[in-house]
């Protein structure tokens, strides 16, 4: 943000639809350097755990769609809060709530007392809860 005065009043100028964050920039730099894990991204780092295969590259295809291409080759430590500077982490998670066909704020109900991260691991578990609780059905 930028700080000018004008006739004595201070305006705030958000430059951040203009420019990428520092974080964005060292993200998109780093995708140019990942091989693209199209088949091999489940094997490589949510084989042998409960997580359906379904899960991650549903999420990964989603956020490449919606928001931008990229993201076909997140990985699951990469903060996908901080990579898209004018959109709210909230929205993401709506975005995958709909994806997903699970009521509004289930992600959050997931959590619970978890303090959220960001990364897109933590959306992969997250969905992977909710869908386990929607599934088991109220208590």
């Amino acid at each position: 943000m930028l700080d000018c005065q004008c006739k004595g009043v201070v305006r705030m100028i958000n430059l951040s639809p203009l420019l990428e964050s520092a974080y964005a920039r060292a993200w998109a730099k780093a995708l140019s350097s990942r091989p693209a894990l199209e088949d091999e991204f489940f094997k490589r780092f949510y084989a042998g755990t409960e997580i359906l295969k379904e899960i991650p590259i549903r999420i990964r295809t989603l956020l490449a769609r919606e928001l931008d291409k990229r993201f076909a080759n997140v990985f699951p430590e990469d903060n996908v809060a901080l990579i898209c500077d004018d959109l709210d982490y909230v929205d993401i998670l709506w975005l995958v709530e709909e994806e997903f066909s699970l009521p509004a704020g289930a992600l959050i109900k997931a959590a619970g007392s978890q303090r959220l991260d960001g990364t897109f691991d933590e959306l992969v578990k997250l969905v992977a809860r909710a869908k386990s609780a929607a599934e088991k059905g109220p208590c």
